[in-house]
């Protein structure tokens, strides 16, 4: 029965005694190595869905495709950490493996110790970039759940980002927002409530609650801000910003006032 907490790794050496000697190496090390001679034949193990948490790539594999090559085929297909293996130094040699992957370069005739350590750095990084992918998608869906505007800004009003509650044209409208200043793109009056909520929570650290109306071609709109200063960022201070349309409870306040103006002025009459 396999342990499932070892990790697999693939290793990819077209030279067979070198590749025996790096197996042995790293099963002492407690890592499960299966080996594979050829570039196509990494591919293939990978494809079929042969267990591998990581792939030891060797740059030079004779004739036919190199490491580089095959690690891109590779990670076409499954995602995962590759760690090169090369005797070459050249600056050039290492910018083209960093354009494939960043997870490791490891000279050969390093030590195991070296080889060990980079290979747990690799791990590490693989998982904490999952884990940041991860949060990520959690965040896009949640802002893509979300009715209402969010945008980032400076004090000034400056726009460094901003979601639209959809992904249709008021999404692509948002974007190209993006660079501007929020007073340029509403009236006056609705320019001053927006930089008195950003001065705020400048100094507060928040501000809620402040309404501003818009008219449009379906009628007027009401609109609430909520401010929050966003952390490590003193010296140049930014906010998340979150519109959110209010116009219903608006209305329905609207009626309440007015229900309540006519029974005062029914009871007013009965005096």
């Amino acid at each position: 029965m396999q342990n499932d907490s070892v990790r697999s790794i693939l290793l990819v050496e077209d030279e067979a005694i070198i590749a025996l000697a790096e197996k042995r190496t790293l099963e002492a090390y407690g890592y499960r190595v299966s080996t594979a001679i050829s570039g196509s034949a990494a591919i293939e193990a990978v494809a079929r869905g042969d267990p591998c948490d990581l792939v030891l790539m060797d740059i030079d594999l004779g004739p036919g495709m190199d490491g580089t090559e095959a690690a891109a085929r590779i990670l076409e297909i499954r995602d995962v950490p590759v760690v090169f293996l090369s005797s070459h130094t050249e600056p050039e040699i290492v910018a083209r493996t960093e354009r494939i992957t960043s997870y490791g370069y490891v000279v050969k005739n390093s030590s195991a110790t070296v080889l060990d350590a980079s290979i747990k750095m690799a791990f590490k990084l693989f998982d904490a970039n999952r884990t940041t992918m991860d949060l990520k998608d959690k965040l896009v869906a949640t802002l893509d759940a979300l009715p209402d505007f969010l945008a980032e800004v400076g004090s000034d009003g400056t726009i460094f980002d901003m979601h639209a509650p959809s992904r249709g044209p008021r999404a692509a409208v948002a974007a190209e927002k993006v660079g501007g200043r929020l007073a340029d793109h509403v009236p006056p009056d609705v320019a001053e409530t927006i930089g008195f909520a950003l001065r705020e929570a400048g100094e507060l650290g928040y501000s809620f609650g402040r309404q501003y109306s818009l008219g449009g071609p379906a009628g007027v709109r009401w609109y609430e801000l909520s401010v929050s200063a966003k952390p490590g960022a003193a010296s140049a201070p930014r906010f998340i910003v979150l519109r959110r349309d209010v116009t219903e409870r608006q209305q329905a306040l609207d009626v309440i006032k007015g229900r309540i103006v006519s029974l005062t002025q029914i009871g007013r009459a009965h005096v």
